[in-house]
Protein backbone atom coordinates (compact mmCIF):
# COMPACT_ATOMS: atom_id res chain seq x y z
CA UNK A 1 0.00 0.00 0.00
CA UNK A 2 1.28 3.12 -1.16
CA UNK A 3 0.67 6.00 1.73
CA UNK A 4 1.27 9.86 1.90
CA UNK A 5 0.88 11.45 5.13
CA UNK A 6 0.87 15.03 5.34
CA UNK A 7 2.07 17.53 8.29
CA UNK A 8 3.75 21.12 8.29
CA UNK A 9 6.44 19.99 11.01
CA UNK A 10 9.08 17.41 11.39
CA UNK A 11 11.90 16.48 13.82
CA UNK A 12 13.50 17.89 15.29
CA UNK A 13 11.30 20.71 15.59
CA UNK A 14 9.65 20.29 18.92
CA UNK A 15 6.32 19.43 18.06
CA UNK A 16 3.90 16.72 19.25
CA UNK A 17 2.28 16.11 15.82
CA UNK A 18 5.55 16.31 13.86
CA UNK A 19 7.31 13.38 16.37
CA UNK A 20 3.78 11.53 16.14
CA UNK A 21 4.11 11.71 12.23
CA UNK A 22 7.13 10.62 12.30
CA UNK A 23 6.57 7.66 14.76
CA UNK A 24 3.66 6.60 12.57
CA UNK A 25 5.04 6.96 9.21
CA UNK A 26 7.88 4.61 10.34
CA UNK A 27 5.74 1.89 11.98
CA UNK A 28 4.14 2.11 8.98
CA UNK A 29 6.57 1.49 7.10
CA UNK A 30 7.44 -1.44 9.01
CA UNK A 31 4.22 -3.23 8.04
CA UNK A 32 5.44 -2.88 4.43
CA UNK A 33 3.35 0.23 3.36
CA UNK A 34 5.27 2.60 0.62
CA UNK A 35 5.21 6.00 3.16
CA UNK A 36 5.92 9.18 1.83
CA UNK A 37 5.86 12.14 4.53
CA UNK A 38 4.48 15.43 2.92
CA UNK A 39 5.51 18.00 4.42
CA UNK A 40 6.73 22.17 4.79
CA UNK A 41 9.89 21.49 6.24
CA UNK A 42 12.98 21.37 4.48
CA UNK A 43 15.40 20.42 6.98
CA UNK A 44 14.36 17.56 9.30
CA UNK A 45 15.69 14.67 10.92
CA UNK A 46 15.57 10.98 8.64
CA UNK A 47 12.69 8.76 9.16
CA UNK A 48 13.19 5.47 9.13
CA UNK A 49 12.19 3.51 5.77
CA UNK A 50 10.44 6.76 4.84
CA UNK A 51 10.95 9.28 2.13
CA UNK A 52 10.29 12.61 3.06
CA UNK A 53 8.97 15.49 0.35
CA UNK A 54 9.14 19.32 1.15
CA UNK A 55 6.08 20.24 -0.85
CA UNK A 56 4.30 23.66 -0.07
CA UNK A 57 4.59 26.70 2.17
CA UNK A 58 2.18 28.10 4.69
CA UNK A 59 4.12 31.77 4.39
CA UNK A 60 2.47 32.10 0.73
CA UNK A 61 -1.20 32.67 0.02
CA UNK A 62 -2.68 29.41 -0.90
CA UNK A 63 1.09 27.80 -0.86
CA UNK A 64 -0.96 24.67 0.62
CA UNK A 65 -2.55 23.91 -2.60
CA UNK A 66 1.08 22.34 -3.47
CA UNK A 67 -0.05 19.14 -1.86
CA UNK A 68 -2.59 18.26 -4.58
CA UNK A 69 0.31 18.88 -7.28
CA UNK A 70 2.62 16.48 -5.04
CA UNK A 71 -0.41 13.76 -5.01
CA UNK A 72 -0.97 14.08 -8.52
CA UNK A 73 2.87 13.84 -9.85
CA UNK A 74 3.04 10.29 -7.64
CA UNK A 75 -0.50 9.40 -6.78
CA UNK A 76 -0.71 7.24 -3.45
CA UNK A 77 -3.46 4.95 -2.38
CA UNK A 78 -3.80 7.08 0.45
CA UNK A 79 -3.93 10.72 1.64
CA UNK A 80 -3.67 10.51 5.55
CA UNK A 81 -3.71 14.47 6.78
CA UNK A 82 -3.05 15.06 10.74
CA UNK A 83 -5.27 17.81 11.16
CA UNK A 84 -4.47 20.16 13.97
CA UNK A 85 -5.62 23.61 12.10
CA UNK A 86 -3.11 25.72 14.52
CA UNK A 87 -0.10 24.60 12.20
CA UNK A 88 -1.93 25.56 9.28
CA UNK A 89 -2.28 28.88 9.63
CA UNK A 90 -1.87 31.83 12.32
CA UNK A 91 -4.93 30.95 13.97
CA UNK A 92 -5.77 28.17 12.88
CA UNK A 93 -7.42 29.96 9.70
CA UNK A 94 -6.46 28.35 6.49
CA UNK A 95 -9.24 28.05 3.94
CA UNK A 96 -7.21 26.40 1.20
CA UNK A 97 -6.52 22.78 3.18
CA UNK A 98 -9.66 21.75 2.27
CA UNK A 99 -9.44 23.13 -1.25
CA UNK A 100 -6.36 21.42 -1.84
CA UNK A 101 -7.62 17.55 -0.60
CA UNK A 102 -10.94 18.65 -2.86
CA UNK A 103 -8.11 18.99 -6.04
CA UNK A 104 -6.23 15.97 -4.70
CA UNK A 105 -9.01 14.09 -5.24
CA UNK A 106 -10.02 15.27 -8.27
CA UNK A 107 -6.90 14.56 -9.81
CA UNK A 108 -6.24 11.36 -8.57
CA UNK A 109 -10.32 9.86 -9.05
CA UNK A 110 -8.81 6.26 -7.42
CA UNK A 111 -7.38 8.49 -4.47
CA UNK A 112 -9.07 7.40 -0.63
CA UNK A 113 -8.50 10.41 2.24
CA UNK A 114 -7.81 9.94 5.62
CA UNK A 115 -7.83 12.62 8.24
CA UNK A 116 -6.66 11.78 11.99
CA UNK A 117 -8.18 14.59 13.77
CA UNK A 118 -5.63 15.27 16.46
CA UNK A 119 -7.99 18.99 17.25
CA UNK A 120 -11.15 19.69 15.91
CA UNK A 121 -11.92 23.21 16.09
CA UNK A 122 -11.57 26.11 19.03
CA UNK A 123 -14.40 25.77 21.49
CA UNK A 124 -15.79 29.44 22.08
CA UNK A 125 -15.20 29.91 25.41
CA UNK A 126 -14.55 33.54 25.22
CA UNK A 127 -14.85 36.30 22.07
CA UNK A 128 -11.42 35.47 20.95
CA UNK A 129 -12.06 31.78 20.74
CA UNK A 130 -15.29 32.63 19.47
CA UNK A 131 -14.22 34.46 16.16
CA UNK A 132 -12.25 31.27 15.40
CA UNK A 133 -14.99 29.03 16.16
CA UNK A 134 -16.38 31.04 12.92
CA UNK A 135 -13.62 29.57 10.72
CA UNK A 136 -12.34 26.71 12.71
CA UNK A 137 -15.86 25.09 12.45
CA UNK A 138 -16.23 25.02 8.73
CA UNK A 139 -12.57 24.53 8.14
CA UNK A 140 -13.37 20.99 10.18
CA UNK A 141 -16.48 20.02 8.74
CA UNK A 142 -15.51 20.16 5.23
CA UNK A 143 -12.19 18.27 5.69
CA UNK A 144 -14.34 15.52 7.14
CA UNK A 145 -16.80 15.46 4.38
CA UNK A 146 -14.04 15.03 2.27
CA UNK A 147 -12.47 11.93 3.95
CA UNK A 148 -13.42 8.68 3.30
CA UNK A 149 -11.78 7.95 6.83
CA UNK A 150 -11.74 9.98 9.72
CA UNK A 151 -9.97 8.68 13.07
CA UNK A 152 -10.52 11.01 16.47
CA UNK A 153 -7.31 11.00 18.61
CA UNK A 154 -10.34 11.77 21.65
CA UNK A 155 -12.57 8.52 21.99
CA UNK A 156 -15.69 11.04 22.48
CA UNK A 157 -14.82 12.85 19.70
CA UNK A 158 -15.39 9.82 17.48
CA UNK A 159 -18.96 9.56 19.20
CA UNK A 160 -19.92 12.91 19.28
CA UNK A 161 -18.88 13.94 15.52
CA UNK A 162 -19.76 10.86 13.45
CA UNK A 163 -23.65 12.22 12.21
CA UNK A 164 -21.26 14.91 10.87
CA UNK A 165 -20.30 12.77 8.40
CA UNK A 166 -22.35 10.48 7.23
CA UNK A 167 -20.81 8.85 4.34
CA UNK A 168 -17.62 8.80 5.86
CA UNK A 169 -15.99 5.94 7.81
CA UNK A 170 -15.69 7.37 11.42
CA UNK A 171 -13.01 5.57 14.54
CA UNK A 172 -11.35 6.47 16.91
CA UNK A 173 -7.26 5.91 16.91
CA UNK A 174 -5.01 6.92 19.99
CA UNK A 175 -1.92 8.18 20.18
CA UNK A 176 1.18 6.81 21.41
CA UNK A 177 3.93 8.59 23.49
CA UNK A 178 6.88 10.42 21.43
CA UNK A 179 9.05 9.66 23.92
CA UNK A 180 11.55 6.39 23.65
CA UNK A 181 11.61 4.39 26.47
CA UNK A 182 16.05 4.13 27.43
CA UNK A 183 17.29 1.62 30.32
CA UNK A 184 18.78 3.89 32.72
CA UNK A 185 20.59 3.64 35.93
CA UNK A 186 18.24 4.92 38.24
CA UNK A 187 20.68 6.11 41.39
CA UNK A 188 22.96 7.35 38.38
CA UNK A 189 20.18 9.78 36.92
CA UNK A 190 19.16 10.92 40.72
CA UNK A 191 23.07 11.78 41.02
CA UNK A 192 23.14 14.47 37.79
CA UNK A 193 19.71 15.67 38.93
CA UNK A 194 20.92 16.41 42.98
CA UNK A 195 18.14 14.31 43.83
CA UNK A 196 18.54 12.57 47.01
CA UNK A 197 19.02 8.31 46.68
CA UNK A 198 16.12 8.41 49.31
CA UNK A 199 13.77 11.35 48.13
CA UNK A 200 9.79 10.41 47.08
CA UNK A 201 9.89 11.75 43.48
CA UNK A 202 6.87 12.98 42.05
CA UNK A 203 6.73 13.78 38.54
CA UNK A 204 5.68 16.35 36.16
CA UNK A 205 6.21 16.47 32.61
CA UNK A 206 4.72 18.75 29.50
CA UNK A 207 3.30 22.63 29.22
CA UNK A 208 1.82 24.50 31.80
CA UNK A 209 -1.20 25.04 29.43
CA UNK A 210 -4.44 26.23 31.56
CA UNK A 211 -5.88 22.80 30.94
CA UNK A 212 -3.18 21.27 33.08
CA UNK A 213 -4.62 21.26 36.85
CA UNK A 214 -1.38 22.43 38.26
CA UNK A 215 -3.63 23.87 41.49
CA UNK A 216 -4.27 20.27 42.04
CA UNK A 217 -0.91 19.12 42.00
CA UNK A 218 -0.14 21.66 44.75
CA UNK A 219 -3.13 20.58 46.76
CA UNK A 220 -2.42 17.31 46.77
CA UNK A 221 1.31 17.44 47.53
CA UNK A 222 0.94 21.02 50.20
CA UNK A 223 0.07 18.28 52.90
CA UNK A 224 2.37 15.37 52.05
CA UNK A 225 5.19 17.69 51.96
CA UNK A 226 4.49 19.01 55.61
CA UNK A 227 3.82 15.53 57.14
CA UNK A 228 7.03 13.80 55.15
CA UNK A 229 10.29 16.10 54.59
CA UNK A 230 11.49 13.30 51.62
CA UNK A 231 9.19 14.68 48.87
CA UNK A 232 10.45 15.81 45.92
CA UNK A 233 9.30 17.32 42.97
CA UNK A 234 10.88 16.60 39.47
CA UNK A 235 9.45 18.75 36.25
CA UNK A 236 10.39 18.36 33.30
CA UNK A 237 9.60 20.80 30.43
CA UNK A 238 9.54 24.31 29.07
CA UNK A 239 7.42 26.13 31.53
CA UNK A 240 9.40 25.71 35.08
CA UNK A 241 8.88 29.16 36.22
CA UNK A 242 5.21 29.00 35.82
CA UNK A 243 4.99 25.56 37.09
CA UNK A 244 6.90 27.02 40.09
CA UNK A 245 4.80 29.25 40.71
CA UNK A 246 1.31 27.02 40.93
CA UNK A 247 3.27 25.26 43.19
CA UNK A 248 3.96 28.04 45.70
CA UNK A 249 3.38 25.44 48.26
CA UNK A 250 5.71 22.89 47.25
CA UNK A 251 9.44 22.27 47.72
CA UNK A 252 11.67 21.18 46.88
CA UNK A 253 11.27 20.89 43.18
CA UNK A 254 14.21 20.19 40.65
CA UNK A 255 13.37 21.27 36.94
CA UNK A 256 15.34 20.26 34.41
CA UNK A 257 14.03 22.18 31.78
CA UNK A 258 12.74 21.05 27.88
CA UNK A 259 14.98 18.00 27.42
CA UNK A 260 15.50 15.96 24.23
CA UNK A 261 13.18 12.57 24.40
CA UNK A 262 16.02 10.05 25.39
CA UNK A 263 16.42 12.09 28.45
CA UNK A 264 12.90 12.69 29.59
CA UNK A 265 12.81 8.89 29.32
CA UNK A 266 15.79 8.66 32.05
CA UNK A 267 14.02 11.39 34.20
CA UNK A 268 10.92 8.96 34.34
CA UNK A 269 13.10 6.50 35.56
CA UNK A 270 13.72 7.74 39.54
CA UNK A 271 9.88 8.80 39.54
CA UNK A 272 7.94 7.36 41.99
CA UNK A 273 4.41 8.91 41.12
CA UNK A 274 3.24 10.60 37.80
CA UNK A 275 0.74 13.07 37.99
CA UNK A 276 -1.33 14.73 35.07
CA UNK A 277 -4.27 15.97 35.99
CA UNK A 278 -6.21 17.85 32.79
CA UNK A 279 -9.71 20.37 33.16
CA UNK A 280 -11.34 18.29 30.71
CA UNK A 281 -10.47 15.23 32.26
CA UNK A 282 -7.61 12.46 30.66
CA UNK A 283 -7.73 11.62 27.16
CA UNK A 284 -5.85 8.95 24.70
CA UNK A 285 -4.60 12.16 23.02
CA UNK A 286 -2.45 12.60 26.03
CA UNK A 287 1.23 12.04 25.33
CA UNK A 288 2.12 14.11 28.50
CA UNK A 289 -0.05 11.58 30.34
CA UNK A 290 1.15 8.46 28.51
CA UNK A 291 4.25 8.71 29.42
CA UNK A 292 4.13 7.88 32.67
CA UNK A 293 2.46 4.41 31.78
CA UNK A 294 4.64 3.78 29.51
CA UNK A 295 7.79 4.21 31.59
CA UNK A 296 5.34 1.90 34.18
CA UNK A 297 5.33 4.59 36.41
CA UNK A 298 2.29 4.57 38.82
CA UNK A 299 0.28 7.54 37.37
CA UNK A 300 -2.87 9.66 38.93
CA UNK A 301 -4.94 12.29 36.25
CA UNK A 302 -8.77 13.29 36.24
CA UNK A 303 -11.58 12.01 34.87
CA UNK A 304 -14.15 14.08 32.49
CA UNK A 305 -15.72 14.46 29.51
CA UNK A 306 -13.01 13.93 26.97
CA UNK A 307 -12.54 10.42 28.82
CA UNK A 308 -13.38 7.81 26.43
CA UNK A 309 -14.94 4.45 28.02
CA UNK A 310 -11.67 2.52 27.02
CA UNK A 311 -9.79 4.02 29.73
CA UNK A 312 -12.59 4.42 32.28
CA UNK A 313 -12.37 0.49 31.46
CA UNK A 314 -8.50 0.57 32.99
CA UNK A 315 -9.09 3.67 35.80
CA UNK A 316 -8.23 2.38 39.27
CA UNK A 317 -5.81 -0.93 37.46
CA UNK A 318 -3.75 0.82 35.16
CA UNK A 319 -4.04 3.98 36.53
CA UNK A 320 -6.14 6.22 38.80
CA UNK A 321 -8.67 8.75 37.81
CA UNK A 322 -10.70 11.28 40.19
CA UNK A 323 -13.48 13.32 38.46
CA UNK A 324 -12.13 16.49 36.96
CA UNK A 325 -14.37 19.05 39.38
CA UNK A 326 -13.16 16.96 42.34
CA UNK A 327 -9.75 18.45 43.88
CA UNK A 328 -10.14 17.03 47.26
CA UNK A 329 -10.58 13.21 45.38
CA UNK A 330 -7.36 13.87 43.59
CA UNK A 331 -5.46 14.85 46.56
CA UNK A 332 -6.63 11.45 48.43
CA UNK A 333 -5.76 9.47 45.00
CA UNK A 334 -2.43 11.21 45.47
CA UNK A 335 -1.85 10.50 49.01
CA UNK A 336 -3.35 6.57 48.93
CA UNK A 337 -0.65 5.73 46.52
CA UNK A 338 2.05 7.91 48.06
CA UNK A 339 1.72 5.36 51.09
CA UNK A 340 0.98 2.12 49.38
CA UNK A 341 3.81 0.72 47.68
CA UNK A 342 2.70 -1.77 46.90
CA UNK A 343 -0.19 -0.29 45.11
CA UNK A 344 2.15 1.94 43.06
CA UNK A 345 3.69 -1.44 41.88
CA UNK A 346 0.48 -2.51 40.61
CA UNK A 347 -0.71 0.24 39.14
CA UNK A 348 2.80 0.73 37.85
CA UNK A 349 3.49 -2.79 36.19
CA UNK A 350 -0.27 -2.59 34.69
CA UNK A 351 -0.13 0.50 33.21
CA UNK A 352 2.91 -0.26 31.23
CA UNK A 353 0.92 -3.34 30.37
CA UNK A 354 -2.13 -1.10 29.01
CA UNK A 355 0.09 1.12 26.78
CA UNK A 356 1.70 -1.66 25.35
CA UNK A 357 -1.44 -3.04 24.23
CA UNK A 358 -2.98 0.13 23.40
CA UNK A 359 -0.84 2.68 21.92
CA UNK A 360 2.56 1.14 21.05
CA UNK A 361 3.18 2.60 17.88
CA UNK A 362 2.89 -1.12 15.72
CA UNK A 363 -0.47 -1.16 17.63
CA UNK A 364 -1.38 1.99 16.31
CA UNK A 365 0.07 1.82 13.15
CA UNK A 366 -2.06 -1.47 12.56
CA UNK A 367 -4.82 0.39 13.43
CA UNK A 368 -4.68 2.49 10.98
CA UNK A 369 -4.34 0.05 8.32
CA UNK A 370 -7.25 -2.27 9.49
CA UNK A 371 -9.06 1.41 9.46
CA UNK A 372 -8.25 1.58 5.81
CA UNK A 373 -9.10 -1.45 4.38
CA UNK A 374 -12.41 -1.30 6.05
CA UNK A 375 -13.16 1.28 3.03
CA UNK A 376 -15.20 -0.55 -0.16
CA UNK A 377 -15.48 -3.82 1.76
CA UNK A 378 -19.72 -4.72 1.51
CA UNK A 379 -21.54 -3.97 4.33
CA UNK A 380 -22.21 -6.96 6.72
CA UNK A 381 -25.57 -8.66 6.57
Amino acid sequence: MKIDLVYPTLPPELNGVGDHTAHLSAALADFGCQVRVITEQVQHDPIRGVSVHSAFSLHRRGGILAIAEAVESTPPDWLVIQFEPFSYGHWGYNPYLPLALYRAKRAVPSLKLAVLFHEVYMFPHSVKTGIMTLFHLPQFWLTGLLADVALFAVETWADRYARWFPQTLVGHLPVGSNMPRMDADPAAVRRHLGISPDAFVVGLFGSAHPSRLLRYVDRALAPVCKARGDVHVLYVGPDGDAVRRALSNVIPMTDTGPLPGPDVSRCFSVMDLYLAPFREGVSARRGSFLAGVQHGVATVSTRGRDTGSEMLKHDGTAFRLSPADDPDHFASSVATLIYDAEGRARVASEGRRYYDSRHAWTTLADTLLHSLSRVGRPAAA
